[in-house]
């Protein structure tokens, strides 16, 4: 097993209150995997994905295991964090235009990842940069050019390559098509099936989405996140033709392809949360229990799981 995640809990402070992003989640990744991660903005998606790497604010609490390689990250010193991030597990934010640095080149911000993670010399990082832009899809020559001289496109390909330089063995992708035009998207879901499936050996990915077309593209196997918990999760073909909780059934009813029929009712917020299970207000099939009784995760088939009474 890669990266084993068991009972997360991450919770915020505020003047109102506990704000608990992530509640007891669990989850696996095994090698040259590529599992999704979908659900409605607010649910907790990107906490989750900054947990992995260690990269929570300072008012973030976390509670519970991230193992990677069985080794529990959230136990690590920072200083040993930064071995393991960027060389091994990287993280390709969803907004390159705030998370690129606008002072420097491309070429540098790629260079400084390898100078940090793999002790190359300027020249010889430098090289390598401009062969990296070259794999993602990016002519060397833009090498020496700013963030702000490429388009929505590049910009991405250029975080994807600041992310590959390493040759980590877990991408963590957040919104990697956010804001791009579909043919854009198109290539940008090949390019990311290219450097993980692609690979040799295969890497493991953890794509984080709201687009379930790039989910069903990308993704081996599907967790669907709601108000903090992992509400059901299995094998992509299996979740998309079957899916076991309401919730899911409305995501995927919201989706053109299927009527684009809008999940009812608001995400609840994370410091005030509906007793028993979250998803209750918004649910035609809600009894008694589900307003009383938060429900645990149950086995519906050999590798798929959901949380529901009326599963």
């Amino acid at each position: 097993m890669l990266l084993k995640i068991n009972r997360l809990r991450v919770y915020f402070k505020s003047a109102d209150g506990l704000v608990v992003a992530t509640d007891g989640v669990d989850l696996q990744l095994c090698p040259g995997e590529i599992l999704g991660l979908v659900g409605e903005t607010g649910s907790g998606k990107t906490v989750l994905g900054l947990a992995i790497t260690c990269l929570l604010p300072k008012t973030a609490v976390a509670s519970g295991e991230v193992l990677y390689r069985g080794q529990n990250l959230l136990a690590l010193p920072e200083d040993e964090m930064r071995k393991v991030r960027g060389r091994q597990v990287a993280m390709i934010f969803q907004n390159p235009s705030s998370s690129l640095n606008p002072a420097l080149s491309i070429g540098e911000q790629i260079a400084e990842v390898l100078r940090e993670h793999r002790g190359l010399k300027r020249k010889e990082a430098r090289q390598r940069a401009g062969e990296l832009l070259e794999l993602t899809g990016i002519p060397a020559k833009w090498i020496h050019s700013y963030p702000h001289e490429l388009s929505g496109g590049m910009r991405q390909r250029a975080m994807i390559t600041i992310g590959l330089a390493c040759a980590p063995s877990l991408f963590i992708a957040d919104e990697p098509t956010k804001g791009l035009d579909v043919t854009i998207q198109a290539q940008v879901v090949e390019l990311l099936h290219a450097v993980t499936k692609g690979a040799d050996p295969q890497r493991s990915m953890l794509l984080i989405t709201h687009d379930l077309g790039v989910a069903a593209a990308l993704t081996d196997r599907l967790a669907v996140m709601y108000a903090g918990k992992i509400i059901e999760q299995g094998p992509t073909v299996e979740v998309f033709r079957n899916p076991r909780h309401p919730y899911t059934r409305a995501l995927l009813n919201s989706h053109p392809s299927n009527g684009l029929m809008a999940v009812q009712g608001f995400s609840p917020s994370l410091i005030n949360l509906p007793p028993g299970c979250s998803f209750h207000p918004r649910c035609q099939k809600a009894r008694k229990r589900c307003t009383q009784d938060p429900p645990s995760a149950k086995r519906m088939g050999s590798d798929h799981e959901v949380r529901c009474f009326n599963a």
